[in-house]
């Protein structure tokens, strides 16, 4: 089945917006939505949804094609991470592949990862070599601040989806993972609550939970002088830090959408705006605090 890929990076849209036989992965289109009358979809896990029940992209499109969805022309993806580009892949990927085991074990795994993140146990038999396929990407993410130009987002998600269909149809083989670089953080803020905001210029929520911090803002600052943030919370089971959906009134991302559009996630993780030009947040670390420390302790 061929695919064309509309790679927006940083655009938001509603699913109005896409033609018919279409798919939205992860997030372009905020939350699960579907019009089938003009065979338009789409499967996220941001928006408007409970993290803690809600799959990720990639598992809700394998459940789709499952359930025999068919005849997509496209799909409509916003950003680069693992979801995105395994939820492009399996639109189109051929049924017999979408029914194996192999390829429902590794969607399963790295769903699991993606929607609940490093606070979630489990054996991991595909991870490792699912981190071997985007270490060139991670690689280049880090060197430019995962602040790419519209034109060289389109190319590294167009490189992953062959890289990852390519595995997928061949058996999902084991690759040997990368080496990872060294990650480190520094508390900057301690909420009265205990929760924590952290600097690091690296994923370190699995650091950060692992030292028994499982309610923080992880931020860094891009060369743009804007910021980057994520808003999480080690799991659904936890109380006090009441992360989004940005749309209910009383969450984390609903407070700081008032103060500045853009903000997005579900109900364990989200963060900042996803500019078109590549910027983040205007909002510096200590007025984030304020603003969630207000919201915590009214």
């Amino acid at each position: 089945m061929t695919i064309h890929i509309n790679f927006q990076n940083g655009s938001v849209l509603s699913i109005e917006d896409l033609p018919a036989n279409s798919v939205a992965v992860d997030g372009i289109v905020q939350g699960p939505a579907l019009d089938t009358a003009k065979n338009r979809w789409s499967f996220d896990h941001h928006g408007d949804c409970l993290r803690l029940v809600t799959k990720a992209a990639a598992e809700q499109v394998l459940d789709a094609r499952r359930l025999g969805l068919s005849k997509i022309e496209s799909i409509y993806v916003n950003h680069i991470d693992i979801d995105s580009v395994f939820a492009g892949v399996l639109v189109g990927l051929d049924l017999d592949r979408v029914l194996s085991t192999e390829v429902a074990d590794a969607v399963r795994e790295i769903g699991a990862a993606d929607a609940h993140g490093p606070g979630y146990l489990g054996e991991t038999r595909y991870m490792g070599t699912v981190q071997a396929l985007f270490s060139d990407f991670n690689d280049r993410s880090r060197e430019v601040q995962r602040q790419f130009s519209q034109e060289e987002a389109e190319e590294w998600y167009i490189k992953l989806y062959n890289s990852v269909s390519s595995w997928l149809e061949s058996g999902c083989t084991q690759i040997p993972s990368p080496e990872r670089p060294e990650r480190e953080f520094e508390i900057t803020h301690t909420g009265q609550t205990g929760w924590v905001m952290a600097k690091s210029d690296a994923f370190v929520f699995d650091l950060v939970y692992s030292q028994g911090h499982n309610k923080a803002i992880v931020y860094t600052q891009l060369p743009d002088g804007s910021y980057r943030y994520t808003v999480g919370v080690q799991s659904g089971l936890a109380g006090g830090f009441p992360v989004g959906p940005g749309t209910v009134e009383g969450t984390i991302l609903h407070a700081l959408n008032q103060v500045e559009s853009g903000w997005g996630g579900g109900s364990t993780i989200g963060g900042s705006p996803r500019r078109e030009d590549g910027r983040a947040s205007s909002l510096r670390p200590d007025t984030v605090f304020s603003i969630v420390e207000e919201l915590l302790n009214k």
